[in-house]
């Protein structure tokens, strides 16, 4: 009886620990990426609005050759 106890407990032990126990880092990766997208956007925002006269006069210049 004694054998078959911890021969059940053993089979317990093997199959709790084939479970996976859920971690956090999904939600830290979710942040991060926001975080880098939200700092591309600003880059991006701050390039347009330095370079947006530039830029526009290029199109423009494209437009009226066309």
């Amino acid at each position: 009886m004694n054998r078959l106890r911890n021969m059940m407990s053993r089979l317990a032990v093997f199959r709790l620990g084939d479970l996976s126990v859920p971690t956090r880092d999904d939600g830290q990766t979710l942040v991060e990426y926001a975080l880098i997208l939200v700092f591309i956007a600003i880059v991006v925002i701050v390039v347009l609005g330095v370079l947006g006269g530039q830029i526009n006069s290029v199109f423009g210049s494209v437009s009226d050759k066309l």
